[in-house]
């Protein structure tokens, strides 16, 4: 797969999505005055399931921007990834909040991103598969089909995982899929899903036939990162933006771990999650956890884990042009 092919998402579904509004949310009531950072998110329907959403709901957020005279507009992308990219490469949105993986790939493309924030220094993926199959290792998984959308932290824990364990990728039947992978692992069309843990979570709790195989929880290492860019552009002439955002994810990473309950409440609303799929995927009630993977300012262990993430990407491929990943990092001027 070439990294161009990885990227590509056409202009015109972009502008569609922006001028429909789909997945899109304003704030209300905003003042002539006040200016819009706008936010776009890999989730379709514009759903933040991490600190960000948190923020949303308790009214952080916009509190925040409002000091400095701004709103803030939300929009989801279909496309995932390679979308927002498409998204931050024509000024369509100002700020993004997704995994580590396209960030670094839009960066390396020549696209002017700064690293701002981590949302969540550890996001889980899993691999899934039907209960009725008899798939209980990977030497039954062995020949069999494998769907994962590349370009992803989840072809990395797959890729690296298999090889910890003495396979290769030729020894599966690797199908390139996104969001229709559910329905193709509930019908048999495909014998095992690696996918986020939120995403296999809800098809956990959606159909009892599903159940996870293997997960990232106990291989840490090869966890994402779920972080916040901007287009270095905007940051550049909005730097009190970017600090009030930091400000509403701090509060909120405060809050949350002073009351953990309630955060799960407000992020399962804000993300229309079951609450028993938010409380399994966030590490709310860890102070061990907690303290590693809301941390909001961006640490040595996560610059460590984006280098990984980045030889990863030049090993496969996927991108040609190493960029100076502690370079990367915003830092005020």
């Amino acid at each position: 797969m070439t990294l161009l092919n990885y990227i590509k998402f056409p202009i015109i579904v972009l502008i569609s999505f922006i001028l429909v509004g789909c997945g899109d949310e304003r704030l209300p009531d905003s003042k002539n005055n006040e200016k819009i950072v706008r936010i776009g998110t890999a989730d379709n329907n514009g759903r933040l399931s991490g600190l960000l959403g948190l923020a949303k709901q308790l009214g952080y957020l916009e509190e925040e921007l409002q000091k400095v005279d701004y709103q803030y507009s939300i929009s989801g992308f279909a496309g995932a990834g390679p979308a927002v990219n498409e998204g931050l490469a024509t000024n369509a949105i100002d700020i993004a909040v997704y995994a580590d993986f396209p960030g670094i790939i839009a960066t390396s493309r020549g696209v002017p991103l700064k690293l701002i924030m981590s949302e969540d220094s550890s996001i889980n993926a899993n691999i899934a598969v039907r209960k009725e199959s008899n798939i209980h290792s990977l030497a039954d998984l062995k020949g069999k089909k494998v769907a994962l959308p590349r370009g992803t932290y989840m072809q990395r824990y797959f890729t690296l995982f298999i090889e910890q364990q003495g396979y290769k990728l030729s020894d599966f039947n690797i199908i390139q899929m996104t969001n229709d992978a559910e329905s193709a692992l509930l019908n048999g069309a495909i014998d095992a899903m690696v996918w986020t843990e939120q995403s296999t979570a809800r098809l956990e709790n959606k159909s009892p036939t599903i159940t996870t195989l293997y997960s990232t929880r106990t291989e840490p290492e090869l966890s994402g990162i779920s972080v916040i860019v901007g287009r270095e552009a905007f940051i550049n002439q909005n730097e009190k933006v970017i600090k009030a955002m930091n400000i509403a994810l701090l509060k909120a990473s405060k809050y949350a771990q002073n009351n953990p309950d309630q955060a799960e409440i407000l992020l399962a609303k804000e993300s229309d999650t079951n609450i028993e799929i938010i409380k399994k995927i966030h590490d709310f009630h860890s102070i061990d956890s907690f303290s590693k993977r809301y941390s909001v300012n961006i640490t040595d262990n996560d610059i460590r884990k984006l280098k990984q993430t980045q030889q990863f990407l030049i090993d496969n491929k996927i991108i040609t042009k190493p960029i100076d990943i502690k370079n990367w990092v915003y830092t005020k001027k």
